[in-house]
């Protein structure tokens, strides 16, 4: 009976720690979710970006740009490749952080957690041979990069997710103010007044960029309209560019875009759930499905075990 004994309390042992795998997974993504929505939907509408709810990798990067001056900036920037260069600057400018990053900034936190991780792995691989120390250097140091990269396009797309939300209740209301009689100025301040967003608050500085004459009403909306992966919200700035260019009514086309953002959003939300069960089957056949059928089989094969 001792045999049987530990076998079931192997069995155990292994049903309970894929458990506890499926479990830490799951928590680790909603944490990871919960802290880039907190990221990106801030309360305060002109505090987009927090700081201390980036990943750290961004951080880092925030923190060096803010301590960073122009000179020593542009000889930072030299470190990384000009493809690399323009790939993170157009992932940062995505990403609506081009006000808090700087490709300067970026290139100091990446090589110091290149380093750090080049660091980790040498020592890591000291513990078995020269070729796994060779090999987990070069692992720490291919890791920062992309860790950079991945960290962007979580925030990236955390950002399309937040203007998928709120670009239809956006132009409904300032469609609702030109119909009213509002100039389009007047009908953008007074959503950027009642809503507290992250689309409220970007509208917001590009209205007081054009106000303030640092750039023309044209190139502040398009420079927004560039930073997002949106078609309808590119297709409002040409609807307001054009309005103001040549005299034609903007409430009626404002009034089809915020139908077609609407339904936009439902699609995606709609893919989202779609996924979800197809997202689910690989933990549930890695962690939980083997788990079950220990559980299950384990007894029917001690019993042919004793048997035989």
């Amino acid at each position: 009976m001792g045999i049987p004994g530990q076998v079931i309390a192997a069995t155990a042992f292994a049903a309970g720690a894929c458990g506890w795998l499926a479990a830490s997974a799951a928590l680790a993504q909603r944490k990871r979710t919960r802290r880039i929505r907190a990221c990106i939907v801030s309360p305060d509408a002109d505090q987009v970006v927090r700081g201390t709810t980036l990943p750290l990798v961004l951080h880092w990067a925030r923190t060096a740009a803010s301590r960073s001056g122009k000179d020593k900036g542009a000889r930072q920037a030299a470190v990384l490749p000009a493809a690399f260069a323009q790939r993170f600057e157009a992932k940062i400018r995505m990403a609506g952080l081009d006000h808090e990053i700087t490709v300067a900034g970026l290139s100091h936190a990446l090589l110091c957690t290149a380093a750090f991780l080049a660091l980790a792995g040498l020592v890591l691989g000291a513990a078995f041979s020269v070729p796994a120390m060779v090999a987990g250097s070069v692992a720490g140091c291919c890791a920062a990069p992309l860790w950079a990269t991945r960290a962007l396009d979580q925030v990236a797309r955390a950002r399309s997710r937040a203007l998928d939300a709120h670009l239809s209740e956006a132009i409904e209301v300032m469609c609702l103010g030109l119909r009213a009689g509002l100039s389009f100025d007047r009908a953008l301040e007074l959503y950027c007044s009642s809503f507290s967003s992250v689309l409220s608050a970007e509208l917001l500085r590009a209205m007081r960029a054009w106000q303030a004459g640092i750039a023309t009403r044209e190139k502040a909306l398009q420079n927004l309209a560039s930073s997002y992966d949106s078609h309808v919200l590119k297709r409002m700035v040409d609807g307001v560019v054009r309005s103001m260019r040549f005299g034609t009514p903007l409430a009626d086309t404002l009034e089809s875009l915020a139908a077609e953002a609407r339904h936009a959003h439902k699609a995606a939300v709609q893919e989202q759930v779609m996924k979800a069960p197809v997202k689910m089957m690989l933990p549930i056949g890695l962690l939980i499905l083997p788990s079950m059928l220990l559980l299950v089989m384990g007894p029917i094969l001690l019993d042919l075990m004793g048997g035989l």
